[in-house]
């Protein structure tokens, strides 16, 4: 018998609204918030990708995505309880959005204070690249005689683990997971939402 200790639960799910009327409504609003965060950019991005969080961490104050908020308020609820955290009630405490253009992708980062964190896909193109997630223990596994750990190109990804998502997908996350994302190989920009969520104890 083997028995898998430790494992690490990722939830997506898919948003059950008119996702194309709401982003022939929210993309073109998006236009001048990657203009205003273009020069005060997240470290992590490369290749011309853009995160508004430096500039515009609240997004959801300023342009109506409720549709998604509330999704993402509902997603995060169930996960709580999926995770077995303490009761509470959870809200988005932070939303950004990150646009990908072609060959565009994310460095290794987390969102460490946040207990969750959220990407929607609002515009995934095929073959515009999934999240990466990196194993929380991969310094110590590294160790470890992993098969293909000392190939020169697999070094440490035998510890990643690519989730892929399609247009409308949620992906919600502990907020200390190590992640990345693969870069935009296709003709388009990959455009997504993200969103941190906070908690509060139920007295």
């Amino acid at each position: 018998m083997i028995h898998n200790l430790f494992s690490t639960k990722i939830y997506k799910k898919k948003f059950p609204g008119d996702l194309t009327k709401f982003q022939e409504r929210i993309i073109p609003q998006l236009d001048k918030i990657f203009e205003e965060s273009a020069d005060n950019n997240e470290q992590s991005m490369r290749a011309g990708g853009i995160c508004s969080f430096n500039v515009h961490p609240n997004i959801h104050q300023q342009i109506d995505i409720q549709e998604i908020t509330d999704f993402v308020q509902s997603c995060s609820a169930e996960y709580w309880k999926e995770l077995r955290y303490m009761e509470a009630k959870t809200a988005v405490n932070h939303a950004w959005a990150n646009i990908y253009p072609p060959g565009a992708y994310i460095d290794r980062h987390n969102h460490i204070p946040s207990i969750l964190s959220t990407s929607f896909y609002l515009k995934k193109p095929v073959n515009s690249g999934n999240v990466i997630f990196e194993n929380p223990n991969r310094e110590i596994l590294r160790y470890q005689p992993y098969l293909g750990l000392h190939e020169p190109d697999q070094y440490l990804s035998v510890f990643d683990t690519i989730i892929e998502a399609e247009e409308g997908d949620l992906i919600m996350f502990p907020g200390y997971l190590m992640h990345s994302t693969e870069k935009n190989m296709s003709n388009e920009n990959r455009i997504i939402l993200g969103f941190n969520i906070r908690w509060d104890l139920i007295q």
